[in-house]
């Protein structure tokens, strides 16, 4: 890399142009083919997006991670403690600095967990904006740069549509995080822009506290190239995250490491189950990227995309083998894969160059190989969505409403699997099945303390999800081990059920 130089005429100087590892931007000759790719992915991206955006204003929840997040934002927009009492049947263990943002915006709107959909939907949209500057900055070409943007975009919705426009920190946090990469790669040695990344950085780690790969690959280029402005970065950074966490535990109470030590249940198999879904889903992309980073080994400015995509997808692997965890880790692994294989387009053009039919060749090249994956699911998503749009949200919207006022209605206590509906229907947040399952499992809780309540009907109406087609039986489910589903039969009746949802009362006097 550049080193800059000595004076104050170093600091008029432009940032350095892109390293030799990137080849230059496409020649004019292509300009047919590039306009025709653009308005193919543009109609992919619309027909994928269009029922996503769609569902964001629908009074549902998607999962019960929606009525989580709710929860807490509401209590910070109301000035509650999130982290004020110690956990017991319900652990906020994300970092609070989303629950902030979108519980002041939902207070404004009236609706929390809208607007969190709808925070998460700008910060989609924010991820393409900055992978699109990152290789325009490196690949010196706004198409190269336009064209990591599409990918992201539309791989998303094809490979994990239900994150987009929904209620959950995690692509906020790789907004931001994604953010704070941009920085470093506009002016690297600009102390300026540095610590703006670092703070960017921080400020991602406090909104999902897993967002450690961009920022390890900032601090690995630094280290290689930059030394003295590794120390001002990591100071930087070091001291953001001091007053974000000083902030935290005034503001937001002092158990807060308690609750982000959800306890856990660790599967193997669930990373080669992910890992496999994902890796088909971007194989030529991906593979692009590799050869990408095995031709291109010297440690220009790009190099930082090869550190992140690296380190992303090996965070990734680990986290995957968590309980509960998601497709969603992958994210920061996917959007460097989208800026890598846009950066490989160049050379991609000159192979195709020799070809009879060069343009169309090209044409081809930028619609088929990266997005054959997305395509394939056009035939099934698009009458699903239009099947879901006509149907599904208003029926499950009356579903939704009548379960809740019924949930509302009954005096006391209740359990809701769907999180959401108990917050819709004004209920304090007791018990959170997911986290009270993994207690269990690791030994957290004793299985008698959770019977107790059952035992006692502490809960004066209990909401499971409990799909009709299925039989009711006092069997074990995902998150309600054997002993509370036979004592939940014992101790209480079923109440009425819906096509998704099954509600109990206690049987009195027995």
């Amino acid at each position: 890399m550049r080193k800059n130089p000595a004076g104050p005429a170093a600091a008029a100087q432009p940032s350095p142009p892109a390293d030799a590892g990137v080849a230059e931007a496409a020649p004019e000759e292509f300009r047919i083919a590039w306009r025709a790719a653009f308005c193919a992915l543009a109609i992919l991206l619309l027909l994928l997006l269009w029922f996503p955006v769609a569902h964001i204003p629908a009074q549902y929840t998607v999962t019960a991670n929606e009525g989580f997040n709710t929860y807490y934002e509401h209590g910070a927009a109301s000035g509650g403690k999130i982290y004020g009492a110690p956990p017991k049947y319900a652990y906020a263990n994300y970092p609070s600095v989303s629950f902030h943002l979108v519980g002041w915006l939902g207070s404004l709107t009236g609706d929390v967990n809208v607007a969190g959909r709808w925070v998460s939907f700008l910060a989609y949209l924010a991820i393409a904006v900055f992978a699109a500057l990152i290789v325009e900055h490196l690949g010196t070409s706004r198409r190269l740069g336009a064209y990591a943007g599409l990918c992201w975009l539309i791989w998303l919705c094809a490979f994990d549509a239900i994150r987009v426009g929904y209620n959950d920190p995690h692509v906020l946090g790789v907004a931001v995080s994604i953010a704070g990469l941009y920085c470093y790669v506009r002016r690297p040695e600009s102390g300026r822009w540095l610590c703006a990344s670092a703070v960017l950085f921080a400020v991602s780690l406090f909104i999902k506290q897993s967002l450690v790969a961009f920022p390890a690959a900032v601090a690995l280029q630094l280290l290689l190239t930059l030394r003295k402005r590794l120390a001002i970065w990591l100071g930087t950074a070091i001291a953001a995250c001091v007053i974000l966490l000083l902030l935290t535990l005034a503001v937001d109470g002092r158990y807060f490491f308690d609750h982000l030590m959800l306890p856990r249940m660790y599967y193997p198999a669930d990373i080669v189950n992910s890992l496999s879904t994902y890796l088909y889903f971007v194989q030529t992309a991906f593979v692009a990227a590799c050869i990408w980073m095995l031709r291109h080994r010297e440690f220009g400015p790009s190099r930082v995309l090869v550190s992140a995509f690296v380190g992303a997808h090996a965070v990734a692997t680990f986290f995957l083998g968590g309980a509960g965890a998601g497709l969603n880790h992958l994210y920061e692994g996917l959007v460097a894969t989208a800026m890598i294989a846009a950066l490989a387009l160049p050379a991609a053009e000159r192979i195709v160059r020799g070809a009879r039919f060069p343009r169309v060749c090209f044409g081809l090249l930028l619609t088929l190989p990266f997005f054959l994956t997305s395509l394939i699911v056009l035939p099934r998503r698009i009458p699903s969505d239009l099947s879901r749009y006509a149907k599904e949200i208003p029926e499950s919207e009356a579903e939704f409403a009548y379960v809740s006022k019924f949930v509302s209605a009954q005096p006391g206590p209740a359990l809701c699997e769907t999180l959401l509906l108990c917050y819709a229907a004004g209920k304090p947040e007791e018990y959170d099945s997911f986290a009270v399952d993994e207690a269990l499992r690791t030994g957290k809780l004793p299985i008698a303390e959770i019977l107790q309540l059952l035992e006692t009907r502490h809960f004066r109406v209990i909401q499971i999800e409990y799909p009709a087609s299925q039989p009711m039986q006092p069997t074990a489910r995902i998150r309600f081990p054997g002993p509370f589903m036979r004592l939940l039969f014992a101790k209480y009746k079923l109440a009425f059920r819906t096509k998704w949802y099954a509600v109990f009362i206690p049987t009195e006097g027995t």
